[in-house]
C-alpha cells in the first residue's frame, strides 16, 4: 500500500491541490474517468444507463433492467476543463436546482446518475378528456373573429419530450432514498457528468509504464544524530525525462475511437521538500498556464514561487514521407491522472507519441478497434498489408457481382444499385477493364480455387453481361483513356450468352466454391486495376489509406574496432529501381557519428538529407542505379565493433534491386589503397588531384 500525504481536492479547481485532478472511484477501482459537460449529454447517458419501462401491470418498474459496467457520477462542481467565470444571475439559476434537490434529501455533491426515463412522472389517462364546448372559439371558428389587419395568432410551441434521470447518492443501494429529476434541472444542478469504465470491457487494451527516476547512492540508510534511529535518506537523485516517442498504428472500415489514460508521477519529496519543483521565474510566460497547461499547481514541498511541472502526452499524426512535425491532434497534461478520447474517421491511421514525465508515467490506451502500438521498426512491417477499406470495398464489389448469379442472371433494381454503388468512382473504360481483371484473376487461380473450364467459360459470358447493362451507367472515358485500354481488353470481347439453365447452373455451383475468397478475388483483381492505372487511386474513397502503404528491405552488417579519429566505410551497394518510386532508407549504427550517402550515378548529384537524414525522394528509373555508401568515424575515444542496419523503406512492392553478382549481402568488403604525398599551397587551394579509373 501507499501512504499520500497531501491537500485533495474532488472538484479538481484547487490550485493547492496537487492531486486536484485524482478521482476517489479511479483510486479505488482502477476504472478509467471520462469527463463530459452535463448541457447537451442527454443523447450519451440514454446510450450507457438503463431505460425505465412501464410495466404491462401494476409493479415496480425503477429496478433497472440489466447490469451495468459504466459508473456515471454527476458533480455540481465544474473541472477545470470546463471552468469559466460565470455572472451572478448564472450562479443564481445554478443554487436554485441544487436548493430543491436539497429538499429532497440529496444533499451531497455528487450523485450517481443510474438510468434515464422518457415518459411522463405521471401515466397519461387511458382516455381522452371529453371535449369543452362553451364559445365558437373551441369549434374552430377562431379565425371567423379575427378583423382584417390583426397579427396574426403566435404559434404553438412545439411539444416538450419527458427527459428524467433517476440519482441516488454515493456509496447507497438503489433500494435506498432515489429520485427522478427532470434533465433540465438536472443540467442546472451539475455542471459534470464523468463517466467510470472498466478497462476490462475494452477489446484492445495496451500499457505502457516507464520510470525516468535513477538513484546514484549506495547507502539508503542513515541515523539520525540525535536519537540514533535509522532514517531512510535520498542522498543524490538523478532524473532523465526524454520524449519518448511511440508509433501507434489503426486500421478500420468503421471509425475508431481511442481512449488515452495518462498517469503521471510528477513530484518526489526528500525531507518534506519537492525535488522536482521548479520556480515559475524560469517558466517565462507560461507560467500564468499553471494548473490549466503544461504546469501544474503548486504541491506539497513547494514554495509559493515554485510549482511541479506536469507529465504530458502529446498525439500527432505520422507519416514516412514526412520529416517535418505535423500539427498535434491531442494534447493531455496532468500531474495525477487525466483521460482522453480520440474519434478518427474509417481508414488507416499512423499516429506518432511523444511522453514527458518528470518522474514516471503510465500510460493506458485503450479501444475495441484492433491497434499496434510499437516502435517505428515494429509498426513499419503491418503498413505494407492491405488496408481495411480497400479490403471492405473489394469484398462488397464481388458481393455485388455474385449476387446476381443468385437471381439466375437475370438484373433485379436492389442488385444494381449495389453493384453501380461500388462502380461509381470508375468511368467506362475503367470498368470495362476491370471486367478483365476479374476474368484475368480467375483463370489464374482457377487451379487452387477448383474452377472447371466450364466455370470459367459461364463466368466469362456473365460478367460480359452484367458489366454489358452496366457501362453505360459510368462516366465516359477520354479517348487517350480508352486508347491505353483497348488493347488490354480485346480478349474479353466475344458473343458468348448465358442461353441455357445448365449454364446458370455451373456458375451457382463456382459461386459455392467461391464464397470463402470473394475478398482475396476482388483484391487481386482491383489491385491489378490500381497498378494499371495508378492515376484511378487518387478518385477512390480510399485514396488516403493507399498513399501510407509502404514496404520495407533490412541489410545488416559489423564494422571492426577503430582507433581515435579513424574512418571507415560501412558499406558500399548499388541499387537499380525497377519502377519510379518514392524511397526513404535510414542507417542505424552503434556508433552514433554515422551517415548515409545516396548518390545518382547518372547524374552525380547527391540525393538531399536534412541533418544527416536522407529525406523522402522520388527515385526515377534510371541507366546506372544509386550508389548507397554508409560511412562512419570516431573522434577522442576509440570505438569497439559494432554493428549496422540499414532499412530501405519504399511505395513500391517492387523494391529496389541490388547490382547483379552482389549476393545475399551488400558489399562490405574493399580494396583499400593509401596514398600520401606532399602538397604545396596554390591560389585555388588545391591538394591533389588523381584521375580515378574503375575496374569492372
Amino acid at each position: 500500500h501507499t501512504h499520500t500525504h497531501t491537500h485533495y481536492s474532488y472538484g479538481g479547481t484547487n490550485r493547492l491541490s496537487e492531486l486536484g485532478q485524482c478521482s476517489v472511484v479511479t483510486m479505488l477501482t482502477g476504472w478509467v474517468p471520462e469527463i463530459h459537460a452535463t448541457r447537451g449529454a442527454w443523447g450519451l447517458l440514454c446510450g450507457l444507463l438503463p431505460l425505465w419501462k412501464r410495466p404491462a401491470q401494476d409493479g415496480d418498474s425503477d429496478q433497472p433492467d440489466h447490469e451495468n459496467h459504466t459508473i456515471l457520477l454527476a458533480s455540481s462542481m465544474a473541472p477545470h476543463c470546463f471552468a469559466s467565470s460565470r455572472s451572478l444571475p448564472e450562479l443564481h439559476e445554478m443554487a436554485q436546482p441544487q436548493e430543491r434537490v436539497g429538499a429532497k434529501g440529496l444533499t451531497a455533491q455528487h450523485v450517481l446518475v443510474i438510468q434515464v426515463r422518457d415518459e411522463p412522472l405521471v401515466p397519461p389517462p387511458t382516455e381522452p378528456p371529453p371535449p369543452v364546448l362553451q364559445a365558437p372559439f373551441y369549434l374552430g371558428l377562431r379565425h371567423r373573429q379575427c378583423r382584417a389587419g390583426d397579427p396574426p395568432p403566435p404559434p404553438s410551441p412545439p411539444p416538450v419530450e419527458p427527459q428524467f434521470v433517476r440519482v441516488i447518492l454515493p456509496l447507497q443501494s438503489a433500494d435506498s432514498n432515489t429520485i427522478w429529476m427532470e434533465y433540465r434541472e438536472f443540467e442546472q444542478a451539475y455542471q459534470s457528468v464523468v463517466l467510470f469504465k472498466k478497462p476490462s470491457n475494452y477489446a484492445q487494451r495496451h500499457i505502457s509504464t516507464n520510470l525516468h527516476l535513477k538513484v546514484e547512492t549506495s547507502n539508503m540508510i542513515s541515523s539520525a544524530p540525535a536519537t540514533g534511529k535509522k532514517t531512510a535518506s535520498l542522498t543524490s537523485v538523478k532524473v532523465e525525462s526524454p520524449e519518448v516517442p511511440d508509433i501507434l498504428f489503426v486500421d478500420s472500415a468503421e471509425p475508431i475511437e481511442v481512449l488515452f489514460v495518462l498517469s503521471s508521477l510528477s513530484n518526489w519529496l526528500e525531507g518534506g521538500k519537492s525535488m522536482f519543483a521548479v520556480s515559475r521565474s524560469s517558466l517565462g510566460p507560461r507560467a500564468s498556464l499553471a494548473g490549466e497547461d503544461l504546469h501544474d499547481q503548486v504541491g506539497t514541498g513547494a514554495t509559493a514561487q515554485e510549482c511541479v511541472v506536469a507529465g504530458s502526452l502529446t498525439v500527432e499524426p505520422y507519416s514516412w514521407r514526412n520529416v517535418l512535425p505535423t500539427p498535434p491532434v491531442l494534447k493531455v497534461a496532468t500531474s495525477a491522472v487525466a483521460t482522453a478520447s480520440l474519434s478518427l474517421p474509417a481508414g488507416r491511421h499512423c499516429l506518432r507519441l511523444r511522453l514527458k514525465a518528470p518522474v514516471a508515467y503510465h500510460l493506458e490506451v485503450l479501444s475495441q478497434t484492433p491497434f499496434v502500438l510499437s516502435t517505428e521498426e515494429g509498426v513499419i512491417s503491418h503498413m505494407s498489408k492491405e488496408t481495411k477499406r480497400f479490403q471492405s470495398h473489394c469484398c462488397r464489389l464481388m458481393e455485388a457481382v455474385v449476387s446476381g448469379i443468385e437471381c439466375g442472371g437475370e438484373n433485379v433494381p436492389e442488385e444494381e444499385e449495389s453493384l453501380l454503388e461500388v462502380h461509381k468512382a470508375l468511368t467506362q473504360g475503367q470498368a470495362k477493364l476491370l471486367q478483365a481483371s476479374i476474368v484475368k484473376t480467375l483463370q489464374m487461380q482457377a487451379n487452387r480455387l477448383g474452377l472447371s473450364t466450364d466455370m470459367l467459360f459461364a463466368w466469362k459470358a456473365y460478367l460480359a453481361k452484367l458489366y454489358g447493362s452496366l457501362i453505360p451507367s459510368l462516366k465516359p472515358s477520354d479517348q487517350s483513356e480508352l486508347d491505353h485500354i483497348a488493347t488490354m481488353i480485346a480478349d474479353i470481347d466475344h458473343n458468348e450468352k448465358l442461353e441455357n439453365e445448365e449454364t446458370v447452373g455451373v456458375l451457382k455451383e463456382s459461386v459455392k466454391l467461391l464464397t470463402k475468397h470473394l475478398e482475396e478475388v476482388g483484391t487481386a483483381a482491383f489491385g491489378h486495376l490500381m497498378k494499371t492505372l495508378p492515376q484511378l487511386v487518387d478518385s477512390l474513397p480510399f485514396a488516403s489509406d493507399e498513399k501510407t502503404r509502404s514496404y520495407h528491405q533490412v541489410y545488416k552488417g559489423t564494422f571492426p574496432a577503430l582507433q581515435p579519429f579513424s574512418w571507415c566505410i560501412l558499406f558500399r551497394e548499388v541499387f537499380h529501381m525497377p519502377e519510379d518510386q518514392v524511397l526513404v532508407p535510414h542507417l542505424q549504427c552503434s556508433l552514433n557519428t554515422s551517415l548515409l550517402r545516396v548518390i545518382d550515378n547518372d547524374t552525380g548529384v547527391e540525393v538531399p538529407s536534412i541533418f544527416h537524414c536522407i529525406q523522402p525522394h522520388l527515385f526515377s528509373k534510371n541507366k546506372s542505379g544509386y550508389t548507397f555508401v554508409g560511412e562512419a568515424w570516431t573522434h577522442e575515444k576509440p570505438s569497439d565493433e559494432g554493428s549496422w542496419l540499414l532499412r530501405v523503406v519504399s511505395s513500391s512492392p517492387s523494391s529496389p534491386q541490388r547490382s547483379e553478382g552482389s549476393g545475399d549481402a551488400i558489399s562490405t568488403v574493399y580494396h583499400t589503397q593509401e596514398i600520401k604525398e606532399y602538397y604545396l599551397p596554390d591560389r585555388d587551394h588545391y591538394m591533389f588531384r588523381f584521375n580515378l579509373k574503375v575496374a569492372k
